[in-house]
């Protein structure tokens, strides 16, 4: 289920809605709880709830959604054979949205940042099954023949034959995410899309906020009495490849948390966040009805194909 990529997404839930939203789902090792503990704690005590979560990217409906859509597409490819559909591993996934949510504002996590410096905690993604890699199982799986745009699969027109059997459009994924969104895609569309356009667009509003930039300028204040010129904790963060952190960076990294710890950056930010998603909730409550429809009707879909499911 969900959504484009925007700048929100990326840093807010990138890892989860890519593992989310991807035709055969990575399964990343699990990493050391400490990680987690960490980030959880300084979201619970920094960060208020996204008022528009529920008409846009709830993170408790996608990962419902993305559970019940793995168990009706591995039952319809065992239509077609012994066929192995790799699941997304859902406290991974979750645990991605809290990382994710520490982003949205910089770097946050002192644990990380001490050992990756300005880059997420490494996630090495297991390679696919070999059959995951076949013409035959994507022609299934996604409906989709070799040199095929995805953009191309029909909603309505089944792909062909595989084994003597007809195969549903969009193949067994956008089958299962049919039948559980009513979209093939799994994204709301139209009408039920402007819940997630009016939460991208509260956060970059808020990004540009007076008081965000204020606090802002609190920080690069703090940053700049200890070396750094940063003017803005997303545009002028470091950015590398991936490979271990230098010991500057890892320096720079924990002198950013410190810095925004100290001049409340986080919370301040956030409320401005929080109060504009809240405008844009209040202003178009009846508009958003469709995106909260889109929601619910998922979220109850999903749970009752999950029923008897362990």
């Amino acid at each position: 289920m969900l959504i484009s990529l925007r700048r929100k997404s990326v840093i807010a839930a990138g890892i989860g809605l890519l593992i989310a939203l991807s035709g055969c789902a990575p399964v990343p090792p699990k990493p050391d709880a400490p990680l987690r503990e960490s980030n959880a704690s300084l979201l619970a005590t920094h960060q208020l709830a996204d008022p528009l979560a529920a008409y846009a990217q709830d993170p408790t409906v996608l990962i419902t959604v993305q559970r019940a859509v793995d168990v009706l597409s591995t039952h319809c490819m065992k239509h077609f054979g012994n066929f192995t559909v790799k699941p997304a591993n859902y406290n991974d996934l979750a645990a991605s949205f809290v990382e994710g949510d520490s982003r949205l504002y910089g770097i946050t996590d002192p644990i990380v940042a001490a050992q990756y410096g300005y880059l997420p905690a490494t996630i090495p993604l297991v390679p696919d099954p070999p059959e995951e890699t076949t013409d035959e199982f994507r022609l299934i799986y996604l409906g989709l023949r070799r040199g095929q745009n995805p953009a191309q699969v029909s909603d309505t027109q089944s792909p062909g034959t595989a084994r003597g059997k007809q195969i549903p459009a969009g193949g067994c994924l956008g089958n299962a995410r049919k039948a559980i969104t009513g979209e093939i895609t799994g994204r709301p569309q139209g009408q039920a899309s402007l819940g997630f356009e009016l939460d991208v667009t509260a956060w970059a509003e808020a990004w540009t906020d007076p008081e965000t930039t204020r606090a802002k300028s609190d920080w690069s204040n703090c940053m700049a009495a200890h070396g750094y010129r940063m003017f803005d904790p997303l545009n002028d963060a470091p950015t590398r490849a991936a490979g271990p952190a230098s010991k500057s960076e890892i320096q720079q990294a924990l002198t950013d948390i410190s810095c925004k710890k100290s001049t409340n950056f986080i919370s301040r930010a956030n409320t401005v966040n929080a109060r504009l998603a809240q405008q844009a909730l209040l202003t178009n409550t009846m508009a958003l009805q469709p995106s909260k429809k889109f929601n619910e009707e998922a979220l109850q879909n999903a749970q009752a194909a999950l029923i008897g499911t362990p």
